[in-house]
């Protein structure tokens, strides 16, 4: 047996959905830019370029420690923020609008946020409003960019919003199922 959910105060819910677009906004990038960083950097330790161990003025060293991986992280993340920022804002807009309109936002709902909200960026970058200078290629490979585009984030932006979904909820900013 479930108990509804006593009325909210329009503060609670208006802290609430402000708490759940933080998550989002400023957390989503950050994991997004950590996803990708473990699933390519080992590719990229496989074709023998070690952005860690790049050549410096000081006498190279074969040593390799997880410091050493620090600043390639960090350039993933800052990366993250420029390129799925958007996306992340955008999917936790409408996460925000549902934690104020009842509290609930199901898996499927934040699957369908995140899908939607990278299809808008990716429209915008496309678009003639190109605040990428993406205008410079013919409509076909403009298509053939976007899809590849598309491919590559909205996987992530969907694990993305789903770790954020449970984040607000372990938070205490989701109410809902």
């Amino acid at each position: 047996m479930t108990v509804a959910p006593g009325p909210r105060s329009l503060a609670a819910r208006v802290a609430r959905a402000a708490g759940v677009l933080g998550v989002f906004a400023i957390l989503g990038p950050a994991l997004g830019g950590v996803l990708v960083f473990c699933c390519v950097y080992p590719v990229i330790l496989l074709f023998g370029l070690d952005m860690a161990n790049m050549p410096s003025d000081q006498a190279a060293t074969s040593e390799h420690s997880a410091l050493n991986m620090i600043g390639p992280l960090f350039l993933f993340v800052a990366m993250a923020y420029a390129f799925g920022g958007v996306q992340a804002a955008l999917t936790g807009l409408y996460a925000a609008f549902a934690e104020w309109r009842d509290g609930l936002l199901s898996n499927r709902e934040t699957v369908v946020a995140a899908i939607v909200a990278t299809l808008i960026w990716i429209a915008i970058i496309y678009s003639p409003l190109n605040p990428l200078d993406a205008n410079d290629a013919s409509g076909s490979t403009k298509l053939r960019q976007a899809t590849q585009i598309a491919v590559a984030l909205i996987p992530i932006g969907i694990v993305c919003a789903l770790f954020c979904r449970w984040l607000s909820r372990t938070f205490g900013l989701l109410s809902g199922h």
